[in-house]
């Protein structure tokens, strides 16, 4: 018996799957935690995630792109949320956990997307 790979059908996720997937868990957040720190999360991640396709490489863009929504989602949650201010700070937290890698593999997705072969879909 083989142990399982990269082609059995469990592992094939497509882009769109994670992008679905992880707009339902910031969605969850976002109701059960705080929409103010997804929403901030999302403002500040999605810019730094859309610039991602110019660089040519994509260690500190991603890192970029992770550290804008984390900060966007602490910021977003201090500044709009509700109760004490350290439970603020940890629903931010929480919701950039949520936000950030979304706009991670946003930004991965449209970096591979620019720099693919012309001859690839």
């Amino acid at each position: 018996m083989t142990a399982p790979g990269p082609n059995v059908p469990l592992f094939r996720l497509r882009a769109g799957r994670a992008l679905a997937l992880g707009f339902l868990a910031m969605g969850a957040v976002a109701w059960i935690v705080t929409l103010p720190g997804v929403a901030g999360a999302l403002l500040a991640g999605i810019p730094v995630a859309a610039l991602t396709p110019k660089f040519v490489r994509l260690t500190r863009p991603l890192i970029a792109t992770f550290a804008a929504a984390l900060t966007g989602a602490v910021i977003g949650a201090l500044t709009f949320g509700q109760g004490a201010g350290l439970i603020r700070l940890v629903a931010g937290v929480i919701a950039g956990a949520a936000a950030a890698p979304w706009c991670v593999v946003l930004a991965f997705i449209l970096w591979t997307r620019a720099h693919a072969p012309s001859g690839t879909p």
